[in-house]
């Protein structure tokens, strides 16, 4: 379809006229105009539902794709998807809806023409499917994917049928929706088949890797709920040491469970050595977290979100479920727990969200405030408790100003009253939980042979004389030094709390560099769930790092500062709660 001189009817390219086209009754015939504008040719793309003509836009004088599609698709899906795909000009790896519009009986989407048609058509064509693809071209997909995220759009399903190679053999999205009811595949996501409102970037990275995993090794997989059943995928070649590498990176972006893949496509990209598709999305990285920070958090720090159905049945990603059911099992048949115990050591990261969940339900029950006023309920049951109690009191001195006065409490039984809570933001996370993982994650156990510090001081302080505001301190904090032989050196970690509700407002470890590296990319997304670090972002906190503390802002939660010491040769890894 290009502007020709000789007005035969017959192709200028091909020499066939109309009636010599692979022509079917229902189709449009070729040199129909639409809309004035558009002239008709033959049709590339053929499925139950819609057709895909090449077409001449006689106002822009360019060759077109116009996709028509059957009025019952067009209302159920087709003109939403215009909507939500027309205009997006300028993003890497989209095919963009230039235009659309529909008729009595039928619904017409235009894009440009691209000549190389669907990476499903191109794998037909070749005698080996994995011929010719490397992991890079892939990468103006997860470009394209994030920028959709940083503007709170998800795509859905990526598969060979909704790629199309252009003319220099790179891929670009088609346009499409996922809606319910649509066709399920190994590349659906869980959560887009059970709980299409848990969709977000997550839901992108699963089909990405199966994609990926596909086309690079050759992957046979099964749909989320075979892979439920216990049906798994197959490699139909062996593969080597650097491609076993690559191929598990592929496999942890397709887990099931969607706390385990993360939610940023970037992570993929650097795991893989994608350099020119890293540093493309880390600009858009900021936006990403922004846009889906608060849903990605709701989701995995609720247990009810984090399941899919399978016939009619929940099936949990929670430790809790997994372990209590097992275990009631096995003491029903009188067999020992070797099998659990097993899961409690291979799945070291699930136990400990497990327990971030808990702590998080209880944090949202009760949380933390700035200060207490006058008018609130607590503020006079404080009041009578530090009254009653209290082992000091100071006033401020006549005519001093600002006013106040400061009660110290006594430790054991502050400890022990449920109703104290200290003012001030706290992470939502215990202390026992921040134990308990970072023995998990860093194969070390803080037992009590190896405190070598603690500390403890409540206070509550009444500001102001005239309109008083209260503040409760109920400060904790301990520190251990952990040798061990293979370290080479002395760990330090002090974790700072809320004494009464266990809520950790601070955590400092010391090691060496690469401990500290590991400490950064494993706890923080435990500690804030909502944050994580890149490789890159770690490394240049690292190598930035000088004796002064510098601190970096994580999302909108928190901070970590780092510093080293030449005389211990050890770094120090600082993460403080937003006002800590």
């Amino acid at each position: 379809m290009e502007p020709s001189e000789n007005q035969t009817e017959s192709c200028p390219h091909c020499h066939r006229s109309i009636w010599e086209y692979d022509w079917q009754d229902g189709w449009l015939e070729p040199f129909t105009i639409l809309k004035d504008r558009y002239e008709i040719g033959a049709a590339v793309s053929v499925s139950s539902q819609s057709v895909v003509y090449i077409a001449f836009d006689s106002t822009l004088e360019k060759r077109v794709a116009v996709k028509e599609y059957t009025m019952e698709k067009w209302d159920a899906a087709g003109h939403e998807i215009c909507e939500k795909w027309f205009g997006l000009t300028d993003l890497t790896g989209i095919l963009p809806v230039t235009d659309y519009f529909a008729t009595e009986d039928k619904g017409y989407q235009v894009t440009e023409y691209v000549p190389g048609g669907t990476l499903q058509q191109s794998r037909n064509n070749m005698e080996d499917s994995r011929k010719g693809f490397e992991k890079n071209d892939l990468g103006t997909i997860m470009e394209g994917l994030t920028s959709l995220h940083s503007r709170g759009m998800v795509y859905g399903v990526i598969s060979p049928d909704h790629l199309i190679l252009d003319g220099g053999g790179k891929l670009c999205m088609l346009p499409n929706q996922w809606k319910d009811g649509s066709e399920i595949t190994k590349y659906t996501a869980p959560e887009l088949e059970h709980r299409p409102e848990y969709a977000g970037p997550w839901t992108d990275v699963y089909s990405v890797c199966v994609l990926g995993s596909e086309l690079m090794f050759g992957q046979i997989c099964q749909t989320a709920d075979q892979r439920l059943s216990g049906e798994r995928g197959k490699q139909v070649r062996k593969l080597d040491e650097e491609e076993r590498i690559q191929y598990k990176i592929w496999q942890d972006g397709m887990n099931l469970d969607m706390q385990m893949r993360g939610f940023y496509l970037g992570n993929i990209a650097e795991a893989l050595d994608m350099k020119e598709t890293a540093d493309a999305v880390k600009k858009m990285e900021g936006v990403v977290r922004g846009k889906w920070a608060d849903l990605w958090l709701e989701l995995t720090t609720d247990e009810t979100a984090r399941f899919v159905i399978r016939s009619g049945h929940r099936r949990i990603y929670m430790l809790k479920k997994i372990g209590l059911l097992a275990c009631g099992a096995a003491a029903a048949a009188g067999i020992a727990l070797g099998s659990v115990s097993l899961y409690l050591y291979t799945h070291p990261e699930q136990v400990i969200m497990m327990e971030v969940n808990e702590d998080y339900k209880a944090y949202t029950t009760n949380p933390p405030v700035e200060y207490y006023e006058k008018d609130d309920e607590e503020y006079d049951r404080i009041m009578a408790y530090a009254e009653k109690n209290h082992t000091e009191k100071r006033t401020s001195e006549e005519g001093e100003d600002p006013f106040y006065i400061s009660y110290t409490l006594p430790e054991k039984k502050t400890a022990e009253n449920s109703d104290l809570r200290g003012t001030g933001e706290t992470f939502a996370i215990r202390k026992d939980t921040v134990k308990d993982a970072f023995a998990r994650i860093m194969d070390t156990n803080l037992t009590d042979d190896v405190k070598t510090d603690s500390y403890a001081f409540s206070k509550v302080t009444v500001r102001g004389e005239y309109n008083p505001y209260m503040t409760v301190s109920t400060s904790s904090s301990e520190t251990y030094s952990i040798k061990e032989e293979d370290l080479e050196i002395t760990e330090k970690i002090g974790i700072s709390y809320d004494l009464v509700k266990n809520y950790v407002w601070q955590i400092q470890f010391d090691g060496k560099k690469e401990r500290c590296e590991k400490f950064l990319k494993k706890m923080i997304p435990f500690v804030l769930p909502e944050s994580y670090l890149t490789q890159s972002e770690i490394d240049a906190a690292l190598d930035a790092v000088t004796s002064t503390p510098t601190s970096y802002e994580l999302a909108k939660n928190g901070r970590f500062s780092v510093s080293y010491s030449e005389s211990s040769g050890l770094y120090s890894i600082t993460l403080s709660a937003p006002y800590a």
